[in-house]
Formats: structure tokens, C-alpha cells, sequence
């Protein structure tokens, strides 16, 4: 993930090579605080997998990789405010990158668009909501664990809170008319991540 990063900012800041492994350790320390069992680099490194198999289909790909690197790099479970924050952090490293105003609006738009609360402000944030959601398609033994340690990074909430916060996210997203955003997302993935979101909410208590 390092190496990655690394050869990713040199790419995108003059910059890059003076503050790209500071950086970092940055990053790592954020994604470990507080400590998660789901949003953490794991996490993100799945996500980029994703992001090089569509990377064709964004019109800024570099936007859109560095809102992947930190659409979660603040997370505190049942905050509602945790994508704002990311995208706050994401513009001050974009900041001491020299990066100019538009890539950072970019950056921004894409971030907040993990939010999955409204439609992506333009294509790039819909592609980014995507990738963020391809989670959601994965084979079923990996998208149970996934619930597993969702569940583990809420565990100072008893099992009726959480399967009721739980049952509200997939009917939000069973109650669309598609979970996807982008063409190419919802020709891969609708159908696997409607059934694997069918099955979770069957194991629901409320």
C-alpha cells in the first residue's frame, strides 16, 4: 500500500517526493483511529482493486483514486459527519501537495459522495459511490464477514439498536430503483448486491 501511494503522489505533486511517506503515515494513523475492524486500509486496498478494473470509465482518475485513498480516513461509527471530515482531510493533504482548487473540489465532490445520501454531483462522484458500494456484491461468505465486522466496530450497541440502523440501511438502498449509479457498476454488480442485501436483512432480529 505504501509503495502505491507513494508512486501515486509522485505522479501527482511536484511535491510528491518530499512529503508523499510522511503522508502516509499520516493516512495509516488516521485509518487506525479509532481502532476499526471493517474501515480501515484493508478496506481501502479492496476498493482500488476495484478502481483499476474501471478506471477507463472515470473522466479524472487521479480524483477519483485519491478520494478512494481517503473517503474513510475519519470514521467514528454513528457519526453522520465522517465523509465531511474525510474530505476536510483529503483538501489539507491536497494542500501541502500544492494541488490546485479544482482538483481539490474534485477530490471533495467524490468523497462526499460516499455518503450515498443524493445522487453524485457528476460522473466521477458516481463512479466513486459505485466503487464504494461494489462491497456490496462481493460473494456471499465474504459479504457475511464484511456484516461480521460491521457489527464488531459497533459493539457498544446492543443487537436491537443495530439491527435496527442496519435493517434502514438496506431498505434505503433495496428502495431505490438501482443501487448503482454508473452503467458498467449496475451491469456488474445490482443483482449480487441486491441478493446478498435480501439475505442480510433476513438475518436482522428487528
Amino acid at each position: 500500500m505504501e509503495s502505491r501511494w507513494i508512486s501515486f503522489i509522485n505522479r501527482l505533486s511536484a511535491e510528491g517526493a518530499q512529503r508523499a511517506a510522511v503522508l502516509f503515515r499520516i493516512l495509516e494513523s488516521l485509518y487506525r483511529h479509532p481502532p476499526r475492524a471493517y474501515h480501515n486500509l484493508d478496506h481501502v486496498r479492496n476498493l482500488l482493486q476495484v478502481f483499476d478494473a474501471l478506471k477507463a470509465e472515470a473522466q479524472n482518475p487521479e480524483a477519483v483514486e485519491f478520494a478512494i485513498w481517503m473517503h474513510d480516513c475519519i470514521y467514528v461509527p454513528g457519526r453522520s459527519d465522517n465523509e465531511e471530515l474525510s474530505a476536510d482531510a483529503a483538501c489539507v493533504f491536497l494542500s501541502s501537495l500544492n494541488c490546485n482548487e479544482s482538483f481539490k473540489c474534485a477530490v471533495r465532490d467524490n468523497v462526499l459522495a460516499t455518503k450515498h445520501d443524493k445522487p453524485g454531483a457528476n460522473r466521477d462522484a458516481c463512479l466513486t459511490a459505485d466503487i464504494d458500494l461494489s462491497v456490496l456484491a462481493i460473494p456471499p461468505k465474504d459479504y457475511r464477514e464484511n456484516s461480521g465486522k460491521i457489527r464488531t466496530e459497533f459493539s457498544h450497541v446492543d443487537d436491537s439498536t443495530f439491527d435496527a440502523g442496519r435493517r434502514e440501511f438496506i431498505e434505503t438502498f433495496l428502495g431505490k430503483s438501482s443501487i448503482y449509479q454508473t452503467n458498467r457498476c449496475r451491469a456488474m454488480y445490482e443483482s449480487k448486491a441486491r441478493a446478498n442485501l435480501v439475505e442480510e436483512r433476513g438475518t436482522l432480529s428487528t
